[in-house]
């Protein structure tokens, strides 16, 4: 459950999101991550895909430029207008609006294959809240299944000195404008090494099977036992 100041940040969040949606999917159009390229590994035909936090649906937009074949696709995203979108430019896949923090809901999800998670993971709010966040996202995976997470390694230089009053900073924690607009901020944690290995422990039905750095990400594919 999630208490008061977690739930502000995730509302900080949705207001930046909404307010730069336009702009921020426009810069997400111009190419493809190359860290999407190592998960073709993980596809096949009958390959049933989540993608948790789908933004404006660059990974489908990935998949079909480069003709994967995959039995289904679903993206779900906390921004209503990046799932409005989708819906009315991708007919390949299916899109669903739920609140991705909120792990309680993940059964309601399902669970499938192969499970992505590309730009979210540095918005998730206070240590305890992100340990429960990881050991839930077991509903998600099928058993064999694969789970690949990124972790952002973003320029702290950049950020915003923001102290609210309706959160408690813990390490590692900060706030980020839009380019050079700091009227709206987005809290981004930045995960140092002992944190992901802490993340990859709570996993415990997990087993590592590959780790690369691309993008100015930390990525991690797991698999389920």
């Amino acid at each position: 459950m999630r208490n008061q100041g977690v739930l502000e940040i995730n509302n900080l969040n949705q207001e930046f999101y909404k307010n730069h949606e336009e702009s921020f999917s426009k810069s997400r159009d111009l190419n493809f991550w190359k860290g999407f390229f190592f998960v073709l590994n993980y596809i096949k035909s009958e390959t049933n895909i989540l993608d948790l936090g789908c933004g404006n649906g660059r990974f489908l937009q990935f998949l079909l430029e480069k003709s994967v074949d995959f039995k289904s696709y679903l993206g779900v995203d906390s921004t209503i207008e990046f799932i409005k979108q989708n819906k009315e430019k991708y007919q390949q896949g299916n899109f669903h609006t739920q609140d991705i923090f909120e792990y309680e809901n993940f059964q309601k999800i399902g669970s499938y294959n192969l499970v992505v998670i590309f730009g979210v993971t540095h918005h998730i709010p206070s240590k305890e809240f992100r340990i429960n966040w990881f050991k839930n996202l077991d509903h998600l995976v099928e058993k064999n299944g694969v789970l690949v997470l990124s972790f952002w390694k973003f320029d702290i230089l950049k950020s915003y000195k923001f102290i609210p009053n309706f959160y408690k900073i813990e390490e590692n924690d900060y706030f980020l404008g839009w380019k050079k607009d700091f009227s709206n901020l987005r809290f981004c944690h930045f995960y140092n090494l002992k944190e992901i290995n802490e993340i990859k422990r709570t996993l415990k039905n997990f087993k590592v099977i590959q780790e690369y750095e691309a993008d100015s990400n930390t990525y991690i594919v797991l698999q389920k036992n």
